[in-house]
C-alpha cells in the first residue's frame, strides 16, 4: 500500500503533496479527528427500568475533515438530511402551488475550461470568483436552483479501470480511500475542478451551452431524482468533496440557491426536549450510571461495554445502576415555505442530530 508522506507546518499535521498554488486541499475525512468524538458524554446512556432498551448516546464534532466522523458517516448523513430535506420541501410546496405533482430535481455536472479552472484554483479569490460565475451561466442558461457540490479533482483512467478490476464491493472512492491512494502526488487522482448540481430547471442544449458560456460543459447523468435516489447520490457527492484547509477564509463547498435557497424557501426549525420512551415497552427512558467506556467492536466510545454485557438475570444491564433521572430527547420540528406563499407548506420532524 503506497504511503502518505507527512510533515509538521504550523502546528498542523499536513499532507505535503496537497498544495495548489498557496491553498492545501484534502478529500473530506482525512484530517487529525478531535479526542472527543466517538466517545459518550455525561448522562450518555440510558434505559427503561426493565432494561429491555439501552441508548447511547455520542459526542460529535461533525467537521468535514474529521477522520473519526467521516468513519462513522456524522458530517455526511447530516449534510444528505439538509439537501434532500430542502429538496422535498421544495417540492411538496411547489406541488401545492402549481396543483399537480411537480417535477423531481435532476442531476448534472458542470466543469469549467480546465486550464482557466486551475489558476482559479490557487486563491481564495479565484475560487470564489469561479463558483459566481458557474452560477450566473446556470441561471442565464435556465437554472431554477438547487444544491452545488464543489469537487476539485476527478479519478485517473488506470485507477478507476484497477478499482473495476478489483471486485471492491463499494465507490471508487471509497476503494481509493482503503488504497491509501488519496494523495494526489501517488497518481490516483488530479486536480480537475468541476461542480455536481442536484436542481431544477431546462437548461439550453450543451452546444449552445458550450458556446455561450465560453468553454463551459455539462453533462445530465440522471433527469429525475425520487427522494431515495437523491439521497443515495448526495451521499456518494459527500465521500470526496474538497476540504480547503487554511487559506485565511472560507468557502462554500456546498450551496443552496435558487429555488431551495434562504433566499426563497424559508426555513423555521423548532427543537423541543421531552423524555425519551422505551422502543419495546414503551416505558420511560432514565439515565444510567456504572458504565464504563472502551474500546469496543467499533473502535473508541462506539458499541461499548453497556451494549455487549446489557442484560442480565433479571433484565437490568449488568453491573449498571438505572437512576430516576429522565433520559432526555431532543426533537425538532421543522417548517419550510416558499417565500410569499405562506400557504405552500412542508412540515418535517423526528430526533435531532445529537440525539
Amino acid at each position: 500500500m503506497p504511503v502518505l508522506l507527512y510533515s509538521m507546518r504550523g502546528g498542523l499535521v499536513h499532507l505535503t503533496d496537497w498544495y495548489h498554488g498557496d491553498l492545501e486541499w484534502r478529500v473530506v475525512g482525512l484530517g487529525p479527528g478531535r479526542t472527543t468524538c466517538g466517545h459518550i458524554p455525561p448522562n450518555g446512556v440510558g434505559a427503561c427500568h426493565t432494561g429491555c432498551d439501552l441508548r447511547v448516546r455520542h459526542t460529535w464534532c461533525a467537521r468535514p475533515d474529521c477522520a473519526i466522523c467521516y468513519r462513522y458517516r456524522i458530517e455526511i448523513s447530516r449534510t444528505v438530511r439538509r439537501i434532500t430535506e430542502r429538496h422535498e420541501a421544495y417540492w411538496k410546496c411547489a406541488t401545492m402551488r402549481v396543483g399537480r405533482v411537480f417535477e423531481r430535481s435532476a442531476h448534472i455536472v458542470v466543469s469549467p475550461p480546465q486550464e482557466w479552472a486551475l489558476e482559479r484554483l490557487k486563491t481564495l479569490g479565484g475560487i470564489r470568483y469561479m463558483r459566481e460565475r458557474m452560477y450566473s451561466i446556470l441561471r442565464e442558461s435556465g437554472f431554477d436552483g438547487g444544491s452545488i457540490v464543489f469537487h476539485p479533482w476527478r479519478v485517473r483512467a488506470w485507477a478507476r479501470a484497477a478499482y473495476h478490476e478489483s471486485g471492491y464491493d463499494g465507490g471508487v472512492w471509497d476503494w481509493l480511500r482503503d488504497e491509501g491512494l488519496l494523495a494526489p502526488a501517488l497518481g490516483a487522482i488530479k486536480f480537475a475542478p468541476h461542480y455536481h448540481v442536484l436542481g431544477w430547471g431546462r437548461l439550453t442544449v450543451s452546444d449552445d451551452f458550450h458556446r455561450d458560456s465560453g468553454g463551459w460543459i455539462y453533462k445530465r447523468p440522471s433527469d429525475s431524482l425520487d427522494p431515495d435516489s437523491l439521497g443515495s447520490v448526495a451521499a456518494y457527492l459527500m465521500t470526496h468533496r474538497g476540504v480547503l484547509v487554511g487559506g485565511g477564509g472560507r468557502i462554500q463547498m456546498i450551496s443552496q440557491v435558487g429555488c431551495v435557497g434562504a433566499r426563497s424557501l424559508k426555513k423555521e426549525e423548532t427543537f423541543i426536549m421531552d423524555g425519551a420512551k422505551c422502543d419495546v415497552c414503551d416505558e420511560p427512558v432514565y439515565v444510567v450510571d456504572g458504565w464504563v467506556e472502551g474500546e469496543g467492536p467499533d473502535g473508541p466510545g462506539g458499541k461499548t461495554v453497556p451494549e455487549v454485557e446489557r442484560i442480565g438475570i433479571d433484565g437490568v444491564p449488568v453491573g449498571l445502576t438505572i437512576t430516576t433521572h429522565p433520559y432526555a430527547r431532543w426533537q425538532r420540528v421543522c417548517v419550510y415555505h416558499i417565500r410569499g406563499m405562506p400557504g405552500c407548506l412542508a412540515i418535517f420532524g423526528g430526533r435531532s442530530d445529537d440525539d
